[in-house]
């Protein structure tokens, strides 16, 4: 919520007075901490906030889990993060898909 507030206050600083709404937020969730703080980070003052980005591959180094092709190790952080999301009228964006080159996956 303060990093959050923070590089909002340092935008408004810098920001034109004509459009000064005009650059908008995401806060990327990468870790065990950031998802217990979901609620903190959404209902922060900053009308900048704009989303929640699942950064899934970070999250998993966080907790040292191990990738699956279905994902299952991280379902429970993603409905999370869609439903609080959703609670604060955020966007929830989910993870990039890793596997590039597999056209089939």
């Amino acid at each position: 919520e303060n990093d959050i507030k923070f590089v909002s206050e340092m935008i408004d600083s810098f920001c034109d007075d004509d459009n000064p709404r005009d650059i908008r937020i995401l806060a990327a969730i990468e870790s065990a901490m950031g998802l217990l703080n979901l609620r903190e980070i959404a209902s922060c003052s900053s009308d900048r906030l704009d989303g929640l980005i699942f950064a899934s591959e970070d999250y998993c180094a966080d907790l040292e889990c191990i990738r699956t092709t279905d994902a299952t190790e991280l379902l429970f952080a993603r409905s999370q993060i869609v439903t609080v999301a959703k609670a604060y009228d955020l966007q929830a964006i989910d993870m990039v898909h890793i596997n590039f080159r597999d056209l089939d996956e």
